[in-house]
């Protein structure tokens, strides 16, 4: 239900602002005025105001930004970390090679692992407005002589992100766009999970 996950959300951003902002006012003005109930009162009241403004502010953004990604919005949309697998109708060698190439629909993005013996490919994409940039993994692993299940993972550069306003959804979205559109008549099989 995305009003359960939304709240989820909400909680952690409030709590994870409000306690880092109560304890650094707190600290603050206990240095200054040499109070320490006055640097806790202080804080604690700033912590739970700044947390709250944080929290509808940021919330409401991800919501947003979440929402204009498909009409048909599902709760998948708020995890940062996404996970899709398709399956390519093509050898393990052209597969790999339509994975590499698929990598070049994301902005910014530069390939750091190429591993065709394992079948990895790991890449890295910038900075953005939306993100500290994220971590790309492909794994292309062979089902049948012609044919290959790729898994794509999009997830944060920063392991203690909560908010991405979408960016990982759009990831997935691009590069499995690419495929399909690089494949000429590949068939894709789709099966979209995240991972919390």
């Amino acid at each position: 239900m995305i009003i359960r996950n939304g709240v989820h959300l909400s909680r952690r951003i409030f709590f994870l602002t409000s306690i880092l902002y109560a304890a650094y006012m707190g600290t603050w003005v206990g240095l200054i005025t040499g109070s320490l109930w006055l640097g806790t009162t202080i804080g604690s009241a700033a912590g739970l105001v700044v947390g709250t403004l944080i929290t509808f502010v940021i919330g409401a953004l991800h919501q947003i930004a979440s929402k204009r990604l498909k009409p048909d919005y599902i709760e998948n949309l708020l995890a940062v970390h996404q996970v899709q697998v398709v399956t390519l109708q093509e050898p393990f060698e052209d597969a790999f090679e339509t994975c590499l190439s698929s990598l070049l629909a994301l902005k910014q993005c530069r390939i750091i692992q190429e591993d065709r013996q394992l079948g990895v490919i790991r890449a890295l994409t910038g900075t953005t407005w939306k993100s500290f940039g994220e971590k790309i993994l492909v794994t292309v692993s062979p089902v049948a002589p012609n044919s290959c299940r790729v898994t794509v993972s999009s997830k944060p550069a920063i392991g203690s992100t909560i908010v991405d306003y979408g960016k990982n959804v759009e990831n997935i979205r691009s590069i499995v766009d690419a495929l399909s559109c690089t494949v000429t008549g590949a068939k894709i099989g789709a099966t979209l999970r995240h991972v919390c």
